[in-house]
């Protein structure tokens, strides 16, 4: 099993929302990998998961991949995450292309908020 460590929070604000997290910057553009959660009511469970289906097939438009893609069971504590992604990408070059993204932009004006908070981290295998 690969185990994870975490390396460094990173907030990220995209704009259209507000979270704790902003992208760290670094002298090289070396692959890593991050940990995604977003925290959402059950109520908005579709919406989001739609979301995130549609988000997440842009990634290897820009040379990222889904590691691990999973979300809260029916039943837990609505204080949990709702989604749960390992995500990799081949540099901070290619994470800013997909924020940037206009499709993602669109998704995100099309879907709105389906997150209430979000957070991002920065891991390494261990």
């Amino acid at each position: 099993m690969t185990e994870f460590f975490v390396q460094k929070a990173i907030p990220v604000n995209d704009g259209s929302r507000a979270s704790s997290a902003t992208v760290t910057e670094t002298e090289t553009d070396e692959p890593f990998t991050l940990a995604f959660l977003g925290y959402g009511p059950e109520a908005g469970r579709r919406a989001a998961h739609a979301y995130e289906d549609a988000v997440l097939a842009l990634l290897p438009d820009h040379g990222a991949r889904v590691v691990y893609r999973g979300c809260r069971a029916e039943g837990e504590d609505e204080a949990l995450p709702l989604e749960v992604h390992l995500l990799w990408f081949p540099g901070r070059t290619a994470l800013t292309a997909y924020l940037a993204d206009d499709r993602r932009a669109a998704l995100r004006a099309g879907f709105g908020d389906v997150f209430a908070r979000t957070e991002v981290v920065t891991v390494e295998e261990r």
